[in-house]
């Protein structure tokens, strides 16, 4: 079964879960340089110093694995495709913002895959307001393939 039909949609962040993942990673390579600092220098109580951003390094994962099951079983966060365009939901589940394939004026991506931010970001223009602005988290998220897709079949180019 695929990702939007286990769910109900695919999955997107904002700029925001761009950056949270940046950090995390950030955050975790600080981390492991730090502990590999402790094991080559070995003070005293080097494991309780080498603990402690350990737990705070899992906390801080646990605490994301608790907010995407959160957002997965409110149907928050993704992009559903429909027969007359695509509507994208908040946090909470709710439709935070939608376009027609008739008010697509065309679509720009913009990809980032390295150590610290992996990411599509999708900026969809319309007709008469800002763009549509979707971020795909991961090397090779469904959304990719699927907006591509269905943009090819409305007649636009990425």
């Amino acid at each position: 079964m695929t990702a939007a039909g286990r769910s109900g949609g695919y999955p997107v962040a904002g700029t925001t879960g761009a950056l949270v993942q940046a950090g995390l990673r950030m955050l975790a390579l600080l981390i492991a340089v730090f502990v590999g600092a402790l094991i080559w220098i070995r003070p005293q109580n080097s494991v309780i110093k080498g603990a402690v951003p350990v737990a705070v390094l899992l906390g801080l994962y646990g605490l994301r694995l608790v907010w995407r099951t959160f957002l997965t079983r409110r149907g928050g966060g993704r992009c559903h495709f429909r027969p007359d365009g695509l509507v994208v939901t908040g946090p909470s589940g709710r439709i935070r913002d939608g376009v027609s394939w008739a008010n697509v004026t065309g679509i720009k991506r913009m990809s980032s895959v390295d150590l610290l931010m992996c990411f599509h970001r999708f900026e969809i223009g319309r007709r008469g307001t800002s763009p549509l602005v979707l971020v795909a988290l991961g090397a090779q998220p469904p959304l990719v393939a699927a907006l591509e897709a269905e943009a090819a079949r409305n007649g636009l180019r990425g």
